[in-house]
Parts: structure tokens; C-alpha cells; sequence
């Protein structure tokens, strides 16, 4: 399944084990899933897409980098299929 997670504060290994712990390890993931890599992708598939931070003059920041700046993911995603139920109705990510 392809979801979109909202990290606050969370740490990359916090939102592994969380979902791990509900069924759906990340695809890629040998510490939380299992220790296979899948053909179609070749690391952990897991994207930050949007990041917002304070700086040192205390400025809000935002940053953003698409999945298509990340060939490796956007090759494995592209090789994914939609199965049916709410996957028909497309996740309202740019570009999918």
C-alpha cells in the first residue's frame, strides 16, 4: 500500500517500528520487516517530501523535493499496480 504518513515529530526509525507494529512494514525495511529487498526496489522506500524547520534567526522554512527527485523510488513506484478498492480513486500525491 502506497500511504502518506504525517511526521511531526517523529524519528525515521519511530515511523518504521510504528508501522511494523500495525501490519505494514515499509518495503525495503531489513531491521523492521523482513530481510528480503524486493526486486522492483532496491532500499528502504521512504520519502520525505516536504520538510519545515526554524533556522537560526528563528525564520519557518519549507522545503520540498518530489519523488521524481528520487529516480530509484519513482522506478519502483512506477512498477506497482492499483488493485481496487480506494487505489482506484488515486491518493492525491502529485503525479500519481
Amino acid at each position: 500500500s502506497l500511504v502518506h504518513c504525517r511526521m511531526v515529530t517523529l524519528r525515521t526509525h519511530q515511523l518504521r517500528a510504528h508501522m511494523q507494529h500495525l501490519g505494514h512494514p515499509l518495503v525495503g525495511d531489513k531491521l523492521y520487516g523482513d530481510d528480503s529487498v524486493p526486486d522492483f526496489c532496491p532500499r528502504l522506500f521512504m520519502h520525505k517530501l516536504r520538510i519545515g524547520f526554524f533556522n537560526m534567526q528563528g525564520q519557518a522554512c519549507l522545503e520540498s523535493c518530489s519523488l521524481q527527485s528520487s529516480p530509484d523510488l519513482w522506478r519502483a513506484l512506477g512498477k506497482l499496480r492499483k488493485v481496487g478498492g480506494m487505489a482506484m480513486m488515486g491518493c492525491g500525491a502529485p503525479g500519481l
